[in-house]
């Protein structure tokens, strides 16, 4: 007796993506960004990390493109784009935000430092 034959593979319409925001300050623009795109029909996990201003999506291609998406969060009041690793823009995006959070922390060291000395 011969086995079942193998099941014909289709590509995974699940897609994940991370995208640049730039505005948020707080927790509150946080909480905006993923709310909003966890409305949008078809996301299935917003996280958003606002130290590095990015936002990562999970997705069912099918139902959404990255550009609705990045409607959605534009309507919020915050300026996006896909974070396309592949090009020179990505790293250098990826370069500017690891200095920026860096810059972050030193600026956080030293008024914690003052207030411990004041």
């Amino acid at each position: 007796m011969k086995p079942p034959p193998e099941p014909i593979a289709t590509p995974s319409p699940q897609r994940e993506d991370r995208f640049t925001v730039h505005g948020m300050h707080c927790a509150s623009c946080v909480g905006r960004v993923e709310k909003s795109v966890l409305q949008l029909g078809g996301v299935h996990r917003a996280l958003v990390n606002l130290a590095a201003g990015e936002v990562q999506v999970a997705y069912n291609s099918d139902r959404i493109t990255p550009e609705q998406i990045c409607q959605k969060i534009t309507g919020e009041g915050f300026t996006t784009k896909l974070l396309d690793l592949s090009d020179d823009w990505g790293e250098a995006e990826i370069h500017r935000q690891q200095k920026e959070a860096r810059e972050y922390k030193s600026q956080f060291l030293s008024l914690g430092f003052s207030a411990i000395l004041a």
